[in-house]
């Protein structure tokens, strides 16, 4: 992810189009009082929009090669760094890229995001953090019954090491304890984690709604990190994972 924003010249958080693939505006939780409510973001609905804001904004919006190389020159252009600062605040692009000007390189597609890090440490810590109640202070007893208690995650600690004894070094090492070193856990402890035994562990343990959305989740990593996928498996990939945003939002 970090070679992906040096390369491009774009910014992760505090430009008013933070996004790296689309030009939709970020917005700002007015209603909070918490310092982390200055971050610009861009939600999947907005309040009060009448359609959902992925279906109408952002596949619209998508940034194209000639938008990079033109902010590029502006950048360039710019005759102060209060000027340098405006831009890439407005943009989302802080500096200019050498490979623009290569023919066959394209600045809006030639460079992908990064999959480990969006799914297998970010969506993957933060759907623990869920399941364990300790996701941003969100209280489980109004938003969801999602949370699941501190003796369960002691017993899947124990079912995850016998699991982990008995499959070949080849696939996986040992893995931290989730219930009290999940900060721990790498990427690869995720990834196998996540696809390879939580459907197994957390069966019974989530009521049917979030363990469903969790096969879900599972099926399309899976598809992603397959060896072979066809122009309908693509299309009902991007299908699916339109509806499971749609689905985590709710």
């Amino acid at each position: 992810m970090k070679a992906m924003i040096k390369l491009k010249g774009t910014v992760r958080v505090g430009a008013l189009k933070p996004c790296h693939k689309c030009n939709v505006d970020a917005i700002r939780d007015m209603s909070s009082t918490s310092p982390r409510s200055k971050t610009y973001y861009v939600p999947l609905t907005i309040l009060g929009a009448t359609e959902n804001h992925l279906s109408t904004d952002i596949l619209r919006n998508l940034r194209t090669h000639e938008e990079f190389k033109v902010t590029y020159h502006r950048l360039d252009m710019a005759s102060t760094k209060a000027k340098c600062k405006w831009i890439w605040r407005e943009t989302g692009i802080r500096h200019g890229c050498i490979f623009s000007l290569l023919p066959y390189f394209d600045m809006a597609r030639s460079i992908l995001h990064g999959f480990m890090h969006m799914v297998y440490i970010n969506l993957f810590k933060a759907l623990v953090r869920l399941w364990q109640g300790e996701y941003k202070g969100l209280d489980s007893s109004t938003v969801g019954k999602y949370v699941i208690p501190g003796p369960i995650w002691r017993r899947i600690r124990i079912e995850t090491r016998g699991a982990v004894k008995t499959i070949p070094a080849t696939f996986i090492q040992s893995i931290p304890n989730i219930d009290t070193d999940f900060n721990s856990f790498t990427a690869e402890d995720n990834a196998f984690w996540l696809t390879w035994l939580a459907p197994y562990l957390l069966f019974d343990h989530l009521l049917e709604l979030y363990y469903s959305h969790l096969l879900a989740l599972v099926k399309i990593v899976k598809g992603f990190t397959g060896f072979g996928m066809t122009k309908s498996e693509l299309s009902n990939l991007g299908t699916d994972l339109y509806e499971w945003n749609l689905s985590y939002e709710e």
